[in-house]
């Protein structure tokens, strides 16, 4: 037992389907009915063949379609007809009824009109097949009919039915006689008579061992039973444990769930079971609720989605703060963070809880780009250090600093963590948008040290790149003035990559090496701006050479270079990672500058160690 989700996908346009997605809440037992429509009108002349392919990840089911528009062939598809769809919605109906949201007379008409009405068309089918005296009806129809005349109280008719079964039933050994007799129980009141009944039944479960609907009659007869519910509950146990796991089991072991609260000891399959029963009846009662709190506190259990959902619906249907504990906590102890978690982190905040890492675990669960008006009780509460990771310390911080000015006292007593936070993340070379929100604000502030600019002067040029391609591992960027690519991971689609001179090529590299220069698959954008930053940076910076690169692309091809790119000029042409033919471009603009400076000696140099490229490319 556990969760299932089976996925369905049709190959045909002659028919379609309701729910593309089943899970295991769907199903009634071991059954659920699965239903399709034919489009009539989309039928063409002669055979119509489709497909239906059901598949739960680890197993794949196909069920062929064929339909024929023009004889009377019915459709091929090993699915349930519309007598079985009946049948299954009586029992839901039964269910219904037993937990009081339908009356015993709406569920007693409805029981005995369609059962009538499936016995004449059996009866039909039968004569059609077998002729007139062949016809051989299964007792249970009329045994059915009695069940809904003895739910009516009206006696006379059930007794009419019962007097006419005792011939037609010939088995009396069988599972039919012990039902009827059953029905007698229901229709007498005289403890002499209703103890020989018992008996008899008891002699022919003893026939029938393996038989649960007997069982189930005896679930309901048996004194000992009424005496000692953990009795009834250990053999219904065994029942579905075997194998049984029959809806009707499952309603009598949730009958004793409710009547009995402290049967619910342990979250086992069996337990498991049996709360999932209630999941998909809606059933929970608020002391079933509170016992299966007082379980949990108590159970260290491996995580199980239909665990929290139950848990989920208990709530739902009583909302009680202990109960709500813990969904929490059994959410956080397997470290759900989603959106769906985040609402109910929510709720205990709102609540009030006192569980420690509640506040964490909503913040790590909020999706970024929902984190915009935080709670301000959270604000207050990470306003000293925390046990947030990076990310979300960089979400927390990046939306204080952007509402700094609607919030300025929240952001001073926010100061001291985010420039602690921010030199660590610099120190470490990381950025993202959020921390690029740190960044810039303490750039265009003058807020960061001498260290810290250093570091930071790394970063400047790497922008943003979201991937639209899904089989590109790698992006690759090649720049006219460097020798080598620069190039970064693709981590869930996006990749951070520095990016100095616009006028290089951006390249998606795939698993097996085969690159693509298209600009239309991915989406760039650049996380630290300014002119102004950008010469601060450079001025403190220990790799000066993307700032020079850059510099030089913003430049006019015209255009001269003054005698403050002089420093520039020297360290391209010292620089083991620029391309000889990038210089070579700009030569002429170089030696008017070196010339003008009375720098011969750097351009003579230059000249002499590409001296084979110089004279090729005189020749």
């Amino acid at each position: 037992w556990g969760f299932l989700e089976i996925k369905v996908t049709t190959e045909g346009d002659f028919f379609e389907i309701n729910h593309p997605v089943i899970s295991d809440t769907d199903f009634l037992g071991r059954e659920y009915i699965w239903s399709f429509i034919i489009k009539r009108s989309a039928l063409h002349r002669g055979r119509n063949q489709g497909r239906m392919i059901f598949s739960s990840g680890r197993q794949t089911k196909e069920i062929v379609i064929r339909v024929s528009p023009d004889s009377e062939e019915r459709v091929d598809a090993g699915l349930v007809d519309h007598e079985k769809e009946e049948r299954i919605s009586l029992i839901n109906d039964y269910f219904e009824m037993r937990l009081g949201r339908v009356s015993a007379r709406d569920f007693a008409n409805r029981l005995i009109r369609i059962t009538e009405k499936e016995r004449e068309q059996e009866e039909r089918r039968q004569e059609e097949k077998e002729g007139f005296l062949a016809a051989d009806l299964s007792p249970w129809y009329h045994l059915l009919i009695v069940y809904g005349h003895v739910l009516l109280h009206e006696k006379q008719e059930a007794l009419y039915l019962i007097r006419d079964l005792k011939n037609e039933i010939e088995d009396r050994h069988s599972a039919e006689w012990a039902f009827l007799l059953y029905l007698c129980t229901r229709l007498e009141s005289d403890e002499e008579y209703l103890r020989r009944l018992r008996e008899e039944i008891e002699k022919l479960f003893r026939l029938n061992p393996e038989d649960m609907r007997i069982f189930l009659m005896l679930l309901d007869l048996r004194p000992e039973y009424r005496d000692d519910p953990a009795k009834k509950l250990k053999d219904i146990r065994h029942w579905i444990m075997n194998g049984y796991r029959s809806p009707f089991l499952l309603y009598e072991g949730y009958e004793l769930y409710r009547r009995n609260p402290f049967l619910l000891s342990e979250i086992d399959s069996f337990s498991r079971l049996i709360l999932l029963f209630i999941y998909r009846k809606n059933a929970f009662t608020r002391e079933l609720g509170m016992q299966l709190t007082e379980v949990m506190i108590h159970e260290h259990l491996e995580f199980d989605p239909n665990i929290l959902r139950i848990l989920k619906r208990c709530y739902e249907t009583y909302t009680e703060n202990d109960l709500l504990e813990q969904i929490i906590l059994y959410m956080m102890n397997h470290e759900k963070y989603d959106g769906e978690s985040a609402l109910w982190y929510k709720k205990g905040i709102d609540q009030e809880l006192r569980i420690n890492g509640l506040y964490e675990a909503y913040i790590c669960s909020i999706p970024m780009e929902e984190a915009e008006n935080l709670p301000e009780e959270i604000k207050l509460f990470f306003r000293y250090p925390n046990q947030l990771n990076y990310e979300r310390k960089a979400m927390l911080y990046a939306l204080v600093v952007s509402d700094r000015i609607r919030d300025s006292r929240t952001y001073r007593e926010y100061v001291p963590s985010i420039d602690s936070f921010l030199r660590e993340q610099a120190s470490m070379q990381r950025l993202d948008e959020n921390l690029a929100i740190l960044y810039q604000n303490a750039l265009d502030h003058h807020l960061l040290t001498a260290e810290t600019s250093v570091q930071l002067s790394h970063l400047f040029f790497v922008n943003k790149l979201v991937v639209v391609r899904p089989q590109a591992v790698r992006v690759i960027y090649y720049s006219d003035a460097l020798k080598e690519p620069l190039m970064a991971p693709i981590v869930n689609r996006i990749a951070y990559l520095p990016v100095p001179d616009r006028n290089g090529q951006i390249y998606l590299e795939d698993a097996d090496g085969s690159r693509y220069l298209d600009s239309n698959l991915y989406y760039m954008t650049q996380l630290l701006s300014g002119p102004s930053c950008a010469r601060e940076l450079k001025m403190v910076t220990d790799r000066p050479l993307p700032y020079i690169i850059h510099e030089l692309s913003c430049m006019n091809v015209e255009d001269g270079f003054q005698d403050t790119d002089l420093d520039n000029i020297e360290y391209l042409l010292s620089s083991e990672e620029v391309r000889p033919e990038y210089l070579k471009q700009i030569l002429p603009r170089i030696s008017i500058l070196l010339k003008r400076n009375g720098r011969e000696d750097l351009l003579n140099r230059f000249l002499w160690e590409h001296r084979e490229d110089v004279l090729e490319d005189s020749e």
